[in-house]
């Protein structure tokens, strides 16, 4: 992994605080899968919930979002978390009406 350098005190803070998000996040995650799966870690989790696949197909002017369930390791973390659908929310529309936003 390369170094970051940041030029300004407001660069580094939010650096701080991401890093310190993630690491909160990864805790509750460890905290949440020891009570059902303890013998699955974090990390672990974080590698099986990879298999859970999306793709989004655009067809005659529909756009349709499939997402995959996964592998029996991901089925199982979602289902000690209390996830029962993985498929992220549709994606909001765009146009005249509804003006796409830029970050």
């Amino acid at each position: 992994m390369c170094p970051m350098y940041h030029k300004t005190d407001e660069r580094i803070e939010a650096h701080i605080f991401v890093a310190s998000l993630a690491l909160f996040l990864k805790r509750v995650l460890e905290h949440q899968l020891a009570s059902e799966l303890p013998q699955i870690s974090a990390t672990d989790a974080f590698s099986a919930m990879k298999s859970v696949g999306i793709a989004e197909l655009d067809f005659n002017g529909q756009s349709r979002r499939l997402v995959s369930a996964g592998g029996r390791d991901a089925r199982r973390i979602a289902a000690a978390l209390g996830i029962r659908d993985v498929a992220p929310p549709a994606p909001e529309k765009s146009g005249p009406e509804h003006p796409k936003t830029q970050m």
